[in-house]
């Protein structure tokens, strides 16, 4: 390790800041204007979503003139999700930040590269980092001091150092790529959701029903408006039933046993596993609350109410926490229907928008069972709308796949260059081992 040298990021910066409210000045955001980005705008590949940003008007940016962006800052997420990067390009500027993100401004021609920067404060050298010093905290949360103080390495050749960065950019931009994909996908899919729980699949014909400008003859007037005739309009709770889970004690946690499964692990429409999870030791009076593959689960509580997941294999054999609900679908109604109604973007949006208001939203079961919708009741129409949906699903879990694979790639690369174990030469594109 005498070609790469180690000391804390201080002392490579000529700025370590971040970001306001606009309204801690009494100021609104705008519906256009200049970029105002938020930690939940960054990706956790480091991309910056061009839709999830806010705007600020030019005369706000102007008071926030300490967090103004240029081209070649580092962002890093220091509230909520810690440790999101992203290095900023000249497409979004001007831009402005909020309070979860610190703005990182790297000394010109200085002995580090920005974007060799930007990977390393992803890799698990940092995470470690992050976590050592967040361990304590209710909330996660991270200082401008803690940024400061992060320890990095990097080697001494400034070539070298661009050399591993744009071996990762490569690996990213198949990342980009996928993720731009399966976002296209996903707006398929909410398009044909829209056609599918408006007009449903005639059964004769197996083709959409005529839209009710064009035969109004097939449709009724419900409390939710116009829908087919077959059709009923009702309470969640008539197709399908939520229960909660179990209250586990903190001193039952574990490091073996059943998997506890919680808010923080429904992600992407199906239920991961992370790094901090729990594990408890079953007995009687848990065993109604093992979960079983396939299993359909909602978040009750938190950032992520209203999002559902599937129980997979790899989270097996696994126990139901008490802010986590559990879809039991009544006889009329398959579970893949139930899943296809509330992965809808309108069956969460109905939950948030008369959700109690709160600091953090908070559902109980019988919150969600008395939700209005719209279904079909006859099985085959439903399992009709099912297969179409489907179709589409299994399109998004091959990019999903695919994402996971890159993703796995670029973590063994980093892990590999970052450290110095694969040494890069810098005539051509292939590493060498140590």
């Amino acid at each position: 390790m005498s070609e790469w040298k180690h000391n804390d990021l201080g002392q490579h910066v000529i700025l370590i800041t971040k970001g306001t409210t606009p309204m801690s000045l009494g100021r609104s955001f705008q519906e256009s204007g200049i970029n105002f980005i938020k930690a939940e705008s960054i990706t956790d590949s480091g991309r910056i979503i061009r839709d999830s940003l806010a705007f600020i008007d030019h005369d706000t940016h102007s008071l926030l003139k300490r967090s103004q962006l240029i081209s070649g800052d580092v962002l890093f997420s220091i509230a909520g999700v810690l440790g999101r990067v992203t290095l900023v390009g000249g497409e979004f500027i001007p831009a402005n930040i909020n309070q979860a993100l610190a703005l990182i401004r790297v000394k010109d021609k200085h002995e580090i590269d920005r974007l060799y920067l930007k990977y390393y404060l992803t890799s698990d050298y940092v995470k470690q980092q992050v976590r050592r010093i967040n361990v304590q905290a209710a909330q996660a949360n991270f200082s401008l001091a803690d940024v400061n103080g992060l320890l990095v390495r990097y080697p001494k050749s400034i070539e070298v150092q661009r050399k591993i960065a744009t071996i990762l950019s490569t690996i990213d931009k198949v990342i980009e790529k996928t993720e731009a994909a399966i976002e296209k996908y996903k707006a398929i899919k909410a398009g044909m959701m829209q056609d599918l729980f408006t007009r449903g699949i005639d059964t004769q014909t197996g083709k959409l029903r005529p839209t009710f400008e064009e035969a109004p003859e097939l449709y009724k007037e419900s409390e939710l408006g116009w829908i087919p005739k077959e059709w009923e309009a009702g309470r969640f709770g008539d197709i399908c039933k939520v229960k909660a889970g179990y209250s586990f004690k903190s001193s039952e946690f574990g490091s073996n046993g059943y998997r506890l499964i919680r808010i923080s692990n429904i992600q992407e429409y199906t239920v991961k596993n992370l790094e901090n999870d729990v594990f408890i030791t079953p007995n009687l009076s848990t065993q109604e609350y093992e979960l079983k593959l396939g299993d359909l689960l909602i978040a009750l509580s938190g950032a992520t109410t209203g999002k559902v997941g599937l129980v997979k294999r790899e989270s097996l054999p696994a126990l139901l926490n008490q802010r986590v609900g559990l879809f039991e679908p009544q006889d009329n109604t398959s579970i893949d229907y139930v899943y296809q109604i509330v992965s809808d973007d309108s069956y969460q949006k109905s939950i948030l928008d008369n959700c109690p208001s709160s600091a953090q939203p908070n559902v109980s079961p019988k919150y969600l069972e008395a939700v209005l919708i719209k279904y079909a009741k006859d099985q085959h129409e439903q399992a009709l709308i099912v297969r179409l949906l489907k179709s589409i699903d299994s399109t998004i879990e091959a990019e999903y796949n695919q994402l996971k694979k890159s993703l796995k790639l670029k973590q063994g690369l980093m892990a590999d260059l970052l450290s110095g174990k694969v040494r890069v030469n810098l005539n051509h594109d292939k590493v060498e081992n140590r």
